[in-house]
Parts: structure tokens; sequence; C-alpha cells
């Protein structure tokens, strides 16, 4: 089995939650770069290299949308000069930051 050679982390598997993923080459048994999930077997797809494995397992197009939603809703109902349709409430306004900054990893 060869080391990784990135040191980039790993996002939670999309599929369980778990944040145990792996990154994993046995060239000499004919396996790819790959990141597997050890917990329901989720994995990168075969022959993108170490880097191109934890890429596409870190990319989330969904995930990546909706933050940008939750940060633009954000930014329309925290200006604070009056000029938004709904204001948000100190509850709402929470669980948005706690959302955005969980999903950039910084909780």
């Amino acid at each position: 089995m060869t080391e990784p050679q990135f040191n980039i982390p790993l996002k939670p598997c999309p599929f369980c939650g778990m944040d145990n993923a792996i990154v994993s080459h046995a060239p000499r048994e004919g396996l790819p770069w790959l990141v597997l999930c050890p917990d329901c077997g989720a994995r990168s797809s075969n022959d993108l290299g170490e880097s191109g494995a934890i890429e596409q397992w870190n990319t989330r197009p969904i995930e990546d949308a909706l933050l940008e939603a939750c940060e633009a809703i954000l930014a329309w109902c925290g200006t604070g000069d009056g000029k938004y349709f709904l204001p948000l409430t100190p509850p709402w306004k929470a669980g948005l930051l706690a959302a955005v900054a969980r999903a950039k990893g910084e909780s």
C-alpha cells in the first residue's frame, strides 16, 4: 500500500456521514488511488490519481449550492439598512451562521 502524499482533509462520507474515510492505493494489487468509506463502502471513482480522488470525494455540488444560498440570504437580510423584505430573527440568523461555519469546516 502506498502512503498518501497529499495532506488534504477529507469531508465526511456523503452517504453515511462518518468522518473516517481513507485514501488508499495498492499498485501491486492493481488498485488505483481512491477514497473509501470503511463504514458504508462508498468510494471515489478509479483512475483519477491521488489528488483527483480526494478532489472528487470532497466535491459536493448540492452542499456548495446550499452554502452559497445561505450566504446570499445572510448578505441580503443582514445589511442592517432596513432594505430587506423579511429580517432574520436571531435564532434563524444564528442557525444559518452555524450551518455556514460547519459547511466551511470552521466549527
